[in-house]
């Protein structure tokens, strides 16, 4: 009676052949699903891979900003947006806007676009921005590496005076001013005795005042920095008293 009641399926898996085709049937179903698998995962890494690397704004960059700028000021960075959401004339590498200044605000998370940025004017205004200060400097070859720094270059400034105490007399004493500095331009005068140049640097507006108070009242020189790979130096006053026996120099008295 038990048998009887059994399902015509049941019966059909109890048998040899009846298993055998359920497991053919199961490995067939699970062949399916990792084939569906295998295609969707095609799919999602084909869009990944359309994503396009693209230069995005880091904070707000202001109107008027160079690629110079942009670089020295890391406002931007790199991210990878998707197709659909690529704008047009998209900025993937910073030389496609070099010598270009932006045409307006660009916020950030904003996308770099060429459409967003202009043929500079090549005033120096363009390589200024925030604090910047562009000084000028009328030096001879001596002092000014006249011939030998070019626009670009960067530069330690390095200032000297004939300094009064109170008791000490008067000594000369030279100090590293400013450290890094960029070349904005070196003019060599025409027909000049001594091969004067007149050089435009850029420094921070503080340093400004400093710079234009030495070569008005002391003496000024620039040294040239490696192209890269330069080690800094910390700041330090120089005198014939710590050349000659290592002694550190002391603040003057009544300075």
């Amino acid at each position: 009676m038990e048998l009887a009641n059994k399902s015509p399926l049941r019966s059909g898996l109890s048998t040899r052949s009846g298993a055998l085709t359920a497991a053919a049937i199961a490995a067939i179903i699970a062949a399916v699903l990792v084939f569906a698998a295998i295609n969707a995962a095609r799919k999602d890494s084909g869009v990944a891979g359309s994503a396009a690397r693209v230069l995005v704004a880091n904070q707000l960059i202001p109107k008027g900003s160079t690629a110079q700028a942009l670089s020295e000021q890391s406002l931007f960075r790199v991210a990878r947006v998707g197709e659909a959401a690529l704008v047009g004339g998209a900025v993937t590498d910073l030389s496609q806007i070099q010598g270009k200044v932006a045409t307006a605000d660009i916020y950030p998370g904003q996308q770099l676009s060429t459409s967003a940025f202009t043929a500079g004017s090549g005033a120096l205004t363009n390589k200024l921005s925030g604090s910047d200060r562009a000084v000028g400097l009328s030096l001879d070859s001596q002092h000014g590496l006249v011939g030998n720094v070019a626009a670009g270059d960067r530069v330690d400034v390095i200032v000297g005076f004939n300094v009064e105490g109170r008791t000490s007399g008067v000594r000369a004493v030279t100090r590293l001013l400013a450290s890094n500095v960029l070349v904005l331009k070196a003019d060599k005068k025409s027909g000049a005795a001594g091969g004067n140049s007149d050089i435009t640097v850029r420094v921070p507006a503080d340093m400004a005042a400093k710079l234009t108070f030495s070569a008005d009242n002391g003496k000024v020189w620039l040294v040239l920095r490696p192209g890269a790979g330069a080690k800094e130096t910390v700041p330090r006053l120089v005198t014939a008293n710590s050349i000659l026996f290592g002694v550190k120099p002391v603040q003057v008295q009544g300075q």
